[in-house]
């Protein structure tokens, strides 16, 4: 079943999500409540981050396309500079989350390579679109444009 993804809404909501852990972590929590918890929620953004750049990167057409591409990046980097204070140990929830930390690695990796991937997206998007300021009527535009007039003309 075919279902719209509101892509900004999503993607506010899962960068708030990551400022939320960001403060979280920093915080003297009791990892035995919120450990699985903190983990949960890193895998579920890389998950959903990763699900989010591949629907974005195989669907050219979609409206608003490079909009939702350019938050996607934003979101994504804030991810990367989360999981880089946990590798850091620059967090205080950064020790409980040291078995954890190989898992970690390969999803600083994957979002790492999925970024640069967005980038050179981006990249080919601006270097093959026109200027803004520059608009192109195509001809079946100005077909409709014309036989528009020579209606309002026989009409008169």
């Amino acid at each position: 079943m075919l279902h719209k993804i509101n892509y900004k809404a999503t993607l506010d909501f899962l960068s708030l999500t990551i400022h939320a852990l960001g403060t979280g972590i920093q915080l003297d929590i009791d990892p035995d409540l919120f450990l699985d918890k903190v983990l949960e929620d890193l895998l579920f953004i890389d998950s959903i981050l990763s699900r989010l750049f591949h629907q974005l990167r195989d669907n050219p057409y979609l409206n608003r396309r490079v909009e939702y591409l350019v938050q996607l990046e934003k979101t994504k980097e804030e991810f990367i500079q989360l999981i880089t204070q946990i590798l850091n140990r620059g967090a205080f929830f950064s020790e409980p989350l040291e078995p954890y930390l190989p898992t970690l690695q390969t999803c600083l990796s994957g979002q790492n390579k999925e970024l640069d991937a967005l980038k050179s997206i981006l990249q080919d998007i601006k270097s093959h679109s026109l200027p803004e300021e520059k608009e192109v009527i195509s001809p079946l535009e100005y077909q409709f444009l014309l036989e528009s007039e020579e209606q309002k003309e026989g009409d008169a």
